[in-house]
């Protein structure tokens, strides 16, 4: 009986487990501001929200394109360089959610402490100690006025007329 016990125990604590995590590294070229295209596998940059492409921010009464330049620090921070990728999971569009590192560097946490970023507390609290100095400082998207990257995104799909965001468009939120 006490084998039958520890067995038990040890196929239960086995598959407690997290899965295998998955590392991709190789030649890199940069979606936007929170994803890459890795050896071949895009991938998400965990923990963390930029702003899309196309988002403009508004800084001291000025518009400006916080999403192209979001994109062009990650650029940045990649270009020859090395980087790998760890992750365990991949979102709903197949992404490889991972903290990615060039030269050892946690690119995530760069982005964030830079301001080119927002810690994405929905999924995780890694990044909030980066995202606060980058706020203090008033760094990069701290710099002025803006809509967070996930207001954005929520927004374009409101004025899409999209059923999840109704909402704001009965609270006259959809711009």
């Amino acid at each position: 009986m006490l084998i039958f016990r520890s067995l038990l125990v040890l196929m239960l604590s086995l598959a407690a487990l997290p899965s295998l995590a998955a590392s991709v590294t190789g030649e890199v070229r940069v979606i936007d501001g929170d994803t890459l295209h890795v050896a071949g596998q895009k991938v998400r940059l965990f923990g963390i929200d930029a702003p899309e492409r196309d988002q403009s921010c508004g800084a001291e009464g000025a518009r400006w394109d916080c999403g192209s330049w979001a994109t062009a620090e990650l650029a940045a921070r990649v270009e020859g360089r090395r980087v790998v990728c760890e992750g365990a999971e991949e979102d709903r569009y197949g992404r490889l959610l991972a903290v990615c590192r060039a030269d050892g560097e946690d690119i995530n946490a760069a982005l964030v402490r830079s301001g080119a970023a927002l810690a994405y507390r929905k999924y995780s609290g890694r990044y909030v100690d980066q995202e606060g100095e980058a706020q203090r400082s008033r760094l990069g998207l701290w710099s002025g006025e803006m809509v967070t990257p996930r207001g954005a995104s929520s927004r374009r799909r409101c004025a899409r007329g999209r059923r999840a965001d109704l909402r704001l468009r009965h609270q006259g939120q959809c711009v």
